[in-house]
C-alpha cells in the first residue's frame, strides 16, 4: 500500500450532522497504543505514508507519541486528519510539527461561520478551525482541505475555495466529499443530500477555480456519468486509493471496503467505466432513483487506463 491510515478513536470534539462514523461515537473505543505501534512497525518499509485519523485524533493524549514513533521508524510523510480546532493552540501544533508531522488535512464546511457551526453542532468551531488554519499556513507543513458537500453548502463551494485561497494561499489539495448515507446522515440522507446533478454545476465552478489557481481538486462519491469524462483524473470512485485502514476494532483495504454498501443501476453495465467505477450507495438510489446514471459511451476503461490516487503532487 502507498498509504497506511490509522483510525485512532471513535470520538470527536465535534458532532457533524453528516458525520459518516458518528454511529460509533457511543462505543468510545480507541485503538490501544500497542496496536498503533504494531501497525506502524508493519507499515515501515512497505508504505510511503502514515495518516492519522479518527473521530478526531488530536484529542488523544498519545498523539505526540504516535507521530514521534512513526518518524523514528523512517516515515518522512506523516499526516493528521482533523477538524483543525486543536491547531488553534500554537504550542500544540508546533510540538507535532517538531516531532515529524508533514501534512495536515483540515475539514472545513463553509466560509460562513454560522453555517459551519450549524453543520458541526459546536458553537465557535469555525473560528477555532480558521485560527488553526492560520497557524498551519505559517508553518512548513502541507495543508489540505476537506469539505462534505450537502444541501446547506453545495451552492457555495466556489466561495469557500475563494475564501480559503485568498486567506491562506496555495494548498496541497482540496477534497470535496459528497455526503454519504452513513452515521449521522443515515436516517436524514434525503434532507441532507442534494441530487448529484444539482450539485454538479457548483462542483464544476469550484474545480475550475482551483485549477485556475494551481490547486489540486479531488471529488469523492461522485461519478463519471454525473460529471463527465473531463473530470476523470479527479474522481476517486474510479481511482485506486492504495490505502490500508486500521481502526479500533477492524482493518481493511479501502479499495475493497468501499464496495460493500454500493449498488450499481442496470444502466452501468453499458457504461465504459463499469469495470472500475464503484457506483453509488444503495441508499442514494432508494432516495433519488436511477435516472441520473446514464452510461458513458465508448470503449471500456480498465484499471490500467486510470492512475492510482497521487499523494505527492499538488497541481
Amino acid at each position: 500500500m502507498e498509504k497506511v491510515e490509522i483510525l485512532m478513536n471513535w470520538s470527536c470534539n465535534e458532532n457533524c450532522i453528516f458525520c459518516s462514523v458518528a454511529d460509533n461515537f457511543d462505543d468510545g473505543s480507541v485503538k490501544p497504543w500497542s496496536e498503533v505501534k504494531e501497525v506502524i512497525d508493519e507499515a515501515a518499509g512497505d508504505a510511503d505514508m502514515i495518516s492519522i485519523s479518527g473521530g478526531d485524533p488530536t484529542i488523544r493524549k498519545d498523539i505526540f507519541k504516535t507521530v514521534e514513533y512513526a518518524k523514528d521508524q523512517g516515515f518522512d510523510k506523516i499526516e493528521i486528519q482533523s477538524n483543525g480546532m486543536m491547531f488553534s493552540k500554537e504550542d500544540f501544533l508546533d510540538r507535532l510539527v517538531d516531532l515529524g508531522v508533514t501534512r495536515i488535512l483540515v475539514s472545513i464546511h463553509s466560509h460562513d461561520p454560522d453555517t459551519h457551526d450549524f453543520l458541526t453542532r459546536v458553537d465557535g468551531s469555525w473560528e477555532r478551525t480558521v485560527e488553526g488554519l492560520e497557524n498551519i499556513s505559517e508553518r512548513d507543513v502541507e495543508l489540505r482541505y476537506s469539505t462534505v458537500v450537502n444541501k446547506y453548502n453545495y451552492q457555495e463551494l466556489k466561495t469557500l475555495a475563494e475564501f480559503l485561497h485568498e486567506r491562506f494561499g496555495l494548498v496541497f489539495s482540496f477534497h470535496f466529499n459528497y455526503v454519504m448515507p452513513q452515521g449521522n446522515a443515515e436516517g436524514s440522507f434525503g434532507s441532507l443530500a442534494p441530487k448529484l446533478t444539482e450539485a454538479k454545476p457548483y462542483l464544476e465552478e469550484a474545480v475550475a477555480y482551483l485549477r485556475e489557481n494551481d490547486q489540486r481538486p479531488w471529488l469523492h462519491n461522485v461519478y463519471p456519468c454525473i460529471m463527465g469524462e473531463e473530470y476523470e483524473a479527479y474522481m476517486t470512485e474510479i481511482i485506486l486509493t492504495e490505502t490500508n485502514l486500521y481502526g479500533p476494532d477492524f482493518e481493511c483495504e479501502i479499495d475493497e471496503k468501499r464496495h460493500s454498501f454500493r449498488k450499481k443501476p442496470e444502466s452501468c453495465q453499458k457504461c465504459r467505466y463499469n469495470d472500475i467505477c464503484v457506483g453509488p450507495p444503495r441508499k442514494y438510489l432508494e432516495v433519488f432513483g436511477e435516472e441520473e446514471f446514464e452510461p458513458v459511451e465508448g470503449s471500456k476503461k480498465s484499471r490500467n487506463d486510470i492512475k492510482s490516487q497521487d499523494y505527492s503532487s499538488r497541481g
